[in-house]
């Protein structure tokens, strides 16, 4: 059984690097969807632009430009430089000729030495809530 967020986030080709997803009301706060179902979409975009498994997703920045409606949504993407380690890419949405959202993202291969220096810290010795002082209001 596929997972609801996974197949509404789904993305079906539509030529070259172009493609279509459905905006599922399932995911509505006010009047359209919470922002990070189209950041999910973009996400999953931005890694079939990048078109290298040791790529992985490492920024995203969304703007929203108006709130998308329930049903199709068209995405675009355009690699702007794939470097040796790093790749940029932009997204457009669109629905209805509209644009609805436009995004940037960068993908980037693993690099020793980052990250690995977080498994050798310890976290720091806290008092508890309770014993914390407060102001007095």
């Amino acid at each position: 059984m596929i997972n609801p967020f996974d197949a509404d986030t789904a993305l079906v080709p539509a030529g070259e690097d172009r493609w279509r997803a459905e905006v599922s009301e399932r995911w509505f706060v006010e009047n359209g969807p919470n922002g990070g179902l189209l950041a999910a979409v973009a996400t999953r975009a931005m890694i079939l632009l990048a078109a290298d498994p040791a790529r992985e997703p490492r920024s995203l920045t969304v703007h929203y430009l108006e709130a998308a409606g329930a049903g199709p949504v068209e995405v675009s993407g355009t690699v702007e430089r794939a470097g040796g380690s790093t790749t940029a890419v932009s997204l457009r949405f669109e629905q209805a000729g509209r644009p609805v959202a436009l995004a940037l993202g960068a993908l980037a291969v693993w690099r020793r030495g980052g990250m690995d220096v977080v498994e050798d810290l310890t976290m720091p010795g806290v008092a508890p809530p309770e014993a914390v002082a407060t102001r007095a209001g």
